[in-house]
């Protein structure tokens, strides 16, 4: 685990609609050039501030497969990630602190940054996750390798400008005693 950055290792919670591995961390000053345009509501005085967390849901199937099958799988965990990611962005929006997320069939942030946020590189960054290159005929692309579910897992991440403790505290109260 990449320690320096590394504020609450990979945790799995229970959402009732199904299970989301996220961790959180903090950005890098050398991350967060390459950032900053996803983000552009982040200035660079808050950037130190910034907590990421990147979450993964289990697959039945690589997402990199192009069947009906895979298609309507990645649907049912894009509906369960943004229901989660909207809730506990809202809760904190609510408590008065900024909080974004990553919408995942665009990879742009919901307040449209720039360009737009490489799932790939920042768990490269944040997590010991490994890379796997897809060769595709228009050159490919690389692909998460979860520890446990290979290229089975379905990436997304999510932004706030809060307080650790906060940021906890929400997801306590979101899913009480359901992290497994």
């Amino acid at each position: 685990m990449k320690k320096r950055n590394t504020l609450v290792p990979p945790t799995i919670v229970e959402t009732g609609e199904g299970a989301i591995e996220y961790s959180v961390h903090k950005v890098s000053a050398s991350l967060w050039p390459e950032m900053r345009s996803s983000l552009p509501d982040v200035d660079e005085n808050q950037y130190r501030k910034l907590l990421v967390v990147p979450t993964f849901q289990e697959c039945k199937c690589p997402v990199i497969e192009f069947t009906e099958e895979a298609a309507q799988e990645k649907d049912a965990l894009l509906l369960v990630f943004l229901r989660f990611a909207e809730a506990l962005v809202g809760r904190v929006r609510a408590l008065g602190y900024w909080a974004d997320f990553i919408d995942p069939t665009s990879g742009y942030s919901t307040v449209r940054g720039a360009s737009p946020y490489c799932e790939s590189a920042a768990a490269e960054c944040f997590l010991p996750y490994s890379l796997q290159h897809v060769g595709f005929a228009a050159g490919g692309c690389n692909m998460i390798s979860h520890p446990k579910w290979g290229l089975s897992c379905y990436p997304a991440s999510i932004f706030f400008l809060c307080p650790l403790e906060v940021f906890q505290k929400t997801v306590r109260e979101m899913y009480p005693e359901r992290e497994i």
